[in-house]
Parts: C-alpha cells; sequence; structure tokens
C-alpha cells in the first residue's frame, strides 16, 4: 500500500493528522516520526539519520504540518534542522511535497515554501493546503489531493554502483497541476538535462549539510537522453568510474554546458546520494 509520511513541527496536531488518516485508510498508510524515534534515538548519530531516511524515503507523498517557528530553534528559522533536512531530501528525491499550515504563522511559512519550490523548483511536486481549522470537507478535500498525488511515478534511484559498470536510469519529469500532477511537456526548452556526478561528498553522512565542513569535491557530467519530450521521459546512462561516496544531480544546464542564470524548469530536477564499490 502506497505511504505518506508527515513531518510535523510539534505535537498539536495529532487530531488533525489521525483525521486525515481516517480519511486515507483503503488508500495509503500514515507515518510520522513518532514510528521510528525511539528506536532511532538508540543508534549513533550516522545511523540514527540513516534510519530515519530510510523511512522518509520509502514514503510515495510527504505532508509537512507547520505551526510556526520551532521552539528549539533560536535563529528564527521555520523549522527545524531536522525537518528542514527530511523535507527537502524527499523534495529532490521526486517525493511530492504537500505544504499546510494548521496556525495563522504556520501557514505563512507554509506558503512562503511552496511559492519558493514553485518558482524555483517547478519540476519537483509541490502542493499548498490551508489546514486551519480543518473540516470533514477540507479533509476529504486533502484526502483527494493525495489520492492524486500517490499515482506519481517515484523514481528509483539507482545509490549502488560498481566502479565503471553501466546503469541504465529512467526518470519522467513531472509538475503539480491543478489538484494532482502531469507529466512535464519539455520539447520547447533550449536547456538539456545533465548528470553531475560530485564525488568525495554524501548526503547521508553529512545530514546537516549548511553546519558540516566539506572535503573538495571532483566533478565530471553525463548528458541526458530525452527519450520523449512531451511526456518529459529522459534516460541516462551511469557510469560511476571509482570506488567512493558522492553525490548525483539531475540538473538543466545550457547547450553550452553551463550552468544556467535563470531557467523556466528551475535548474535542479533530482538530487541523491550514492556509493561505488568499497567504501570501507
Amino acid at each position: 500500500m502506497p505511504a505518506i509520511f508527515v513531518s510535523k513541527s510539534g505535537t498539536d496536531d495529532e487530531a488533525t493528522i489521525l483525521r486525515i488518516a481516517a480519511a486515507l485508510r483503503s488508500h495509503a498508510t500514515i507515518s510520522t516520526e513518532d514510528d521510528f524515534r525511539l528506536t532511532a534515538k538508540s543508534l549513533g548519530y550516522s545511523d540514527d539519520w540513516g534510519y530515519q531516511f530510510r523511512v522518509t524515503r520509502a514514503s510515495d507523498v510527504m505532508l509537512v504540518v507547520l505551526r510556526g517557528p520551532h521552539p528549539t530553534q533560536q535563529d528564527g528559522r521555520d523549522m527545524s534542522q531536522g525537518q528542514e533536512d527530511e523535507i527537502f531530501d524527499a523534495a529532490w528525491r521526486g517525493i511530492p511535497i504537500v505544504w499546510t499550515g494548521t496556525t495563522d504563522e504556520g501557514l505563512r511559512t507554509a506558503q512562503k515554501w511552496y511559492q519558493i519550490m514553485s518558482k524555483n523548483h517547478p519540476c519537483l511536486i509541490s502542493h499548498f493546503f490551508d489546514a486551519r481549522n480543518l473540516n470533514d470537507a477540507g479533509v476529504r478535500q486533502l484526502a483527494h489531493i493525495f489520492k492524486n498525488l500517490i499515482s506519481v511515478e517515484k523514481p528509483t534511484l539507482p545509490h549502488q554502483f560498481l566502479p565503471s559498470q553501466l546503469t541504465v536510469f529512467t526518470h519522467q519529469i513531472s509538475e503539480a497541476h491543478e489538484l494532482g500532477w502531469r507529466p512535464k511537456d519539455i520539447s520547447t526548452t533550449s536547456f538539456r538535462p545533465v548528470l553531475r556526478i560530485e564525488y568525495g561528498s554524501h548526503i547521508l553522512k553529512n545530514p546537516y549539510a549548511g553546519d558540516v565542513p566539506r572535503s573538495p569535491v571532483s566533478l565530471s557530467k553525463i548528458p541526458a537522453t530525452i527519450v520523449s519530450a512531451p511526456k518529459g521521459l529522459i534516460e541516462v546512462r551511469i557510469a560511476i568510474e571509482r570506488a567512493g561516496v558522492g553525490e548525483l544531480k539531475l540538473v538543466w544546464e545550457t547547450m553550452e554546458g553551463e550552468e544556467p542564470d535563470w531557467c523556466p524548469f528551475g535548474s535542479l530536477i533530482l538530487h541523491w546520494d550514492f556509493t561505488c564499490g568499497s567504501t570501507a
């Protein structure tokens, strides 16, 4: 059964989450951090994050429930670092995000992030919903959005490689549409999709990416092939040349191989980590 993960900023929205779960009972399972937090806390720092990501990355849709600044944040951040990491890790891996607010402040925060995602990353599916004083009609409409988004074909991201072994990866670029989604027509673009391979950096080993110094990375690029422009279908033939860890970023480039200052499809399509060969 499809899975929906609820990323929440507090403990005051349990009743809302339970009502949504009841409306989706026959269509999807719903989980929150409460389902893994006790187990994860008994693990070491890296294993803790690994366990959390295994849960969040397995979801088909992520519901973000916001109330306002997180009580542990002293710097005015909208969310805790952990919540921010799990949300954008999911989004970069092609999992649709539904932003909701259950208070006035939470709604403003949800709307801000929805607008940022829609403008800067239109090839990542993002929706916005007002969950303040959620009534039965609102619950049904929100459940309808989830039922539509569950049908998005989540990319099966290759993340374990052997040196120089060829892996063929296909992806359908999509976009949010009305209360659901549709394939992205890329037939009019003057940009090309390219897979950037960044050796030496790894999302899972550095979950607080902004706070942990990163070792110098080396970079290589593989142009993607557009299989069907009207359907947004692309293919990448990936060969990782050496053992180690790194990140894969599927991005748009100009036809001259440069990163664009602006692209109507945003810059990022997908972003995930990989290991190649033995990393011991």
